[in-house]
C-alpha cells in the first residue's frame, strides 16, 4: 500500500524534476544553470498488451510485461525470465 510520502514524491518528480534533481545530487544547479535534464514519458502499462513491448526488443522492458493488460499470466513470466536469461 503506498505511503503518502509516496505521493508527494511522484509529484515532485514529475512537477520539477530538475529541483528533485538539485535536492538528490547535492551541486545539480550552480550559478543558476541548468546541470541536469530529465527527458520521459508516462506510459500506462496497464492499456498495452505484452506484445506491444515485447516489439520494442529491448530486454529491460520485459519484467513490465507482467503489467501490461493480459500480461499477468504464466506464459508470459515464463517468457519474461527466458528473455532475460539470453540477454544475460
Amino acid at each position: 500500500m503506498p505511503k503518502p510520502y509516496d505521493d508527494s514524491l511522484k509529484i515532485l518528480i514529475s512537477e520539477n524534476p530538475q529541483d528533485f534533481a538539485s535536492w538528490l545530487v547535492k551541486g545539480a544547479r550552480g550559478n543558476g544553470q541548468e546541470i541536469l535534464r530529465f527527458h520521459f514519458q508516462s506510459i500506462e502499462l496497464a492499456k498495452l498488451s505484452p506484445e506491444e513491448l515485447r516489439q520494442t526488443g529491448l530486454a529491460g522492458l520485459l519484467p513490465l510485461m507482467i503489467l501490461t493488460k493480459g500480461g499477468a499470466t504464466h506464459e508470459v513470466a515464463e517468457e519474461i525470465m527466458k528473455g532475460l536469461q539470453v540477454a544475460g
